[in-house]
């Protein structure tokens, strides 16, 4: 299905393989035990794909302050009823190089703008609740920006909540990333590149969004 789809795209479209580097790491923790989404570690592969791509040098693993939350218990353990016997998730961050340069807000359905860490420490939220330590989970639009870096470079990631853990490798890279979910956003994508002058487009979503025609409607509708 993936190669369809990348068959069907335009030549001027760079399409990335995740699933080699995935797959030649599947005995890591690269996938959450009880839920759908990657670990940081597996879009950490990613990261580094898409640094290859582009021509420029991915952070070193060893280099990332890393913190560690426990008991995070996702969508399949929701699945199953809650079932008890089920070994619960760690949430392990990764902290961007660039540290307290980088700042993030995002807007919510109703528009307010809201200032909030890149990464929070999500200790002491539910334990279904604890993948919102990226990037503040879903919203419309999140800006983030770092001031380290000068030279105007800027990208937009569309996504779903898949791209909610890979966003914060791309913060070491880029003076303002622009996060779009495609889900809640109302707009439409060519005009917000014009705006903001972007140079780098990059539409991040996990494969099984396509069985969902509602999920290809919303996408589609932000086209143009």
């Amino acid at each position: 299905l993936t190669q369809k789809i990348y068959k069907s795209l335009d030549s001027s479209v760079q399409t990335l393989n995740f699933l080699e580097p995935l797959r030649s790491n599947k005995e890591q923790y690269i996938f959450y035990r009880t839920d759908h989404h990657w670990t940081p570690l597996g879009a950490f592969y990613a990261y580094t794909e898409f640094c290859n791509a582009k021509g420029i040098r991915a952070n070193n693993i060893l280099q990332y302050k890393k913190k560690t939350f426990k008991g995070f218990k996702g969508t399949f353990y929701r699945d199953t009823n809650n079932n008890k016997t089920l070994r619960a998730d760690n949430i392990q961050t990764f902290y961007p190089l660039s540290g307290k340069k980088i700042s993030m807000y995002y807007k919510t359905v109703q528009g307010q703008k809201i200032h909030a860490p890149l990464i929070d420490n999500v200790s002491r939220y539910g334990e279904s609740l604890k993948y919102c330590a990226f990037i503040s989970g879903d919203n419309p639009l999140t800006v983030i920006k770092n001031k380290a870096i000068k030279d105007g470079s800027s990208c937009v990631v569309v996504k779903e909540s898949f791209g909610n853990v890979f966003v914060p490798y791309l913060a070491d890279h880029y003076q303002n990333v622009y996060v779009i979910d495609y889900r809640y956003w109302s707009g439409k994508l060519s005009s917000f590149v014009r705006k903001k002058k972007v140079q780098d487009v990059i539409l991040l979503n996990n494969i099984s969004m396509t069985r969902n025609s509602y999920l290809v409607s919303k996408l589609a509708g932000i086209a143009g």
